[in-house]
């Protein structure tokens, strides 16, 4: 982490802020499993006092994103039972939610997909794997968004959190990726729930092999 941040607000937004920026970094991948983080650097990165970042690293740890032992901080790495029990609800949760866009997506939620599924097919060749993951994450996110059940996408936005590692299958299968976007937005479109329930189903199924098989050559258990 070599970047610099300028925060200026109260502290406990102060919190809130770092929490999440690190939170992001995490679940991207940015941050990667096993990499250290203390107080001094984070309250140095981001130009506050160690009170604001050790609450931001509390948290963290009360997320299960961070273990402490008497070596400091260091990021989690997920076992592959964690990764798939929390595809399995990622699967669930996101399977229904498409079922139900597809009855409640307006025109401009269309519009939207349409526009990052574009966005999509252009970052193909030369592939730009850091735009892709924003991208597919965008893409995810909003077909959620689009099935107005506010607890589902509640659940959706802090449970799933953990489901990282998109940046892995992105870029290990990422044509694929965007032609099954693009079928599960022709089903959308048609508002045909029953095919996007089942396209999306697939789609992270095949996600979820990946990402397990990507563990395996990694020699994670």
């Amino acid at each position: 982490m070599n970047k610099k941040y300028n925060l200026t607000v109260i502290r406990e937004t102060i919190v809130d802020k770092i929490y999440y920026i690190l939170e992001d970094q995490i679940l991207s991948g940015e941050l990667e499993p096993g990499a250290k983080l203390s107080e001094a650097k984070i309250a140095q990165e981001f130009g506050v006092s160690r009170a604001p970042a050790r609450e931001a690293l509390l948290r963290l740890e009360a997320a299960k994103l961070l273990d402490k032992s008497h070596l400091g901080r260091s990021i989690v790495e997920l076992s592959i039972e964690e990764i798939r029990e929390t595809y399995e609800i990622k699967n669930i949760i996101e399977a229904y939610a498409a079922m139900k866009a597809a009855l409640y997506a307006s025109k401009q939620d269309f519009e939207t997909l349409k526009s990052y599924l574009d966005n999509m097919f252009d970052c193909i060749d030369p592939p730009n794997f850091q735009r892709l993951t924003e991208l597919n994450k965008a893409f995810h996110d909003r077909i959620v968004y689009c099935c107005q059940n506010k607890q589902l996408i509640e659940l959706y936005n802090h449970r799933l959190r953990a489901a990282r590692w998109t940046s892995i299958s992105v870029t290990l299968r990422y044509r694929q990726i965007v032609k099954e976007h693009k079928m599960i937005y022709n089903a959308l479109v048609r508002r045909n729930g029953k095919r996007v329930r089942e396209l999306m189903e697939l789609h992270t199924k095949r996600g979820l092999d990946c990402i397990i098989s990507q563990m395996i050559s990694r020699g994670i258990k």
